[in-house]
């Protein structure tokens, strides 16, 4: 997937993020996170966090495939599904999944 990102600071910036999964459900989305300068992409079930200020910082989040994700602001995390389980992403760090579905 190719995204135009623009920073708060004005900067534009092009990311290419890679597919994850090629069978639905996987998602692509791009959701907001608590941090004001990172921005979370989901590109068919791969989730990034981007920081939009400097295109080189970038993580991957180890979940394939991401089947929902949700902002939390209230809370300041993410929460991302997959077929599984739930799990949290809070202040830069992916917690254990928070729940397995059975």
């Amino acid at each position: 997937m190719w995204l135009k990102i623009r920073s708060e600071s004005g900067k534009f910036w092009v990311g290419v993020f890679a597919f994850g999964y090629v069978d639905p459900p996987a998602i692509s989305r791009v959701v907001g996170t608590p941090d004001p300068t990172r921005v979370c992409v989901v590109s068919r079930g791969a989730a990034y966090i981007a920081n939009t200020e400097d295109p080189d910082v970038w993580e991957q989040i180890p979940i394939t495939p991401v089947l929902d994700v949700r902002s939390i602001p209230e809370r300041q995390l993410l929460l991302f599904a997959d077929f599984r389980c739930l799990s949290m992403f809070v202040n830069h760090f992916l917690t254990n999944p928070a729940s397995t579905f059975t």
